[in-house]
């Protein structure tokens, strides 16, 4: 709340990385989001990251140019809710009961 997300996420970028110059993995652990935003984990936290705010982690390192590698951890879709109405961006192929993953 004192800096806010943007300030955070580039105070850690130069932490990590000040010179800009080297590739960045992300290990994004799905349970550090409010379960509102995504419930299918098996360690919710209240008062997590919010839509907006796990969104732009991901977006401001992607906008580095150094973003080599990311992993999603701690997803478990049997605990997953379902939305009744349909959401903007959704896709079939990317849903819980489509897990084929093409290398």
């Amino acid at each position: 709340d004192r800096w806010g997300i943007g300030r955070v996420v580039d105070m850690a970028l130069h932490r990590v990385n000040p010179h800009s110059d080297r590739p960045i993995h992300l290990s994004f652990d799905i349970d550090a989001c409010d379960p509102s935003v995504a419930p299918g984990t098996g360690t919710c936290s209240r008062g997590g990251l919010s839509f907006r705010e796990a969104h732009y982690i991901c977006e401001r390192l992607s906008m580095t140019n150094n973003l080599a590698s990311m992993d999603l951890v701690e997803v478990n879709p049997d605990l997953d809710e379902l939305v009744p109405e349909k959401m903007h961006g959704d896709n079939a192929s990317i849903t819980a009961q489509h897990q084929t993953v093409r290398l």
